[in-house]
């Protein structure tokens, strides 16, 4: 099946192809898109022919590029891992070492209180990301210039989230048997 996506490219890419680019829905320079038509079945996975299928732009000004991510993670999780990773880049090796350790802990402990009295449950339920779609072209995107392999790299990324699901801003989900989730 030969679709047409909107997506953003460097300049280099959209020289190439296309000879110009269209700039931000506003038109002012900035974010640059073309159309690019392809065949579906030129993605090698069955999850990166769904995201080409169902993602009809990259461009990150326009709603029908939004494909939620929903992490393991609550944003407890997410916290814990990060003072955990501020605690063991400290050395402790005397005691007002140690002390500055616990004085770290004591702060982070103190405001995750703080969060969890404003945001109460909020605090534990699992974080949900808006993918970034990386620029076509780019060193971002590994310099792929084709469309489908570059949906290609965006399903192995989004898998390595590992994800409890992943749905578009419209609400499409990839089927359960392309085992896209990690459940």
């Amino acid at each position: 099946m030969v679709i047409t996506r909107t997506m953003v490219a460097t300049d280099a890419l959209l020289q190439k192809t296309h000879g110009e680019a269209r700039h931000s829905a506003a038109g002012v320079p900035g974010i640059k898109s073309a159309e690019f038509t392809f065949d579906v079945s030129e993605c090698k996975t069955v999850f990166g022919r769904w995201l080409a299928e169902n993602i009809l732009t990259t461009r990150r000004d326009d709603d029908l590029s939004i494909l939620w991510v929903k992490l393991r993670q609550t944003e407890a999780d997410i916290s814990l891992a990060d003072i955990t990773e501020k605690m063991r880049r400290n050395s402790v090796r005397s005691p007002s070492d140690l002390e500055a350790v616990i004085k770290l802990f004591n702060a982070w402990s103190q405001g995750q209180k703080q969060f969890v009295e404003v945001y109460g449950e909020a605090m534990f339920q699992q974080r949900s990301i808006a993918f970034e779609w990386p620029v076509l072209g780019s060193r971002a995107a590994e310099n792929i210039e084709s469309p489908a392999a570059y949906f290609d790299l965006c399903a192995a990324r989004i898998r390595a989230f590992k994800p409890v699901s992943v749905r578009t801003g419209g609400g499409e989900e990839p089927p359960a048997s392309f085992g896209v989730t990690a459940r």
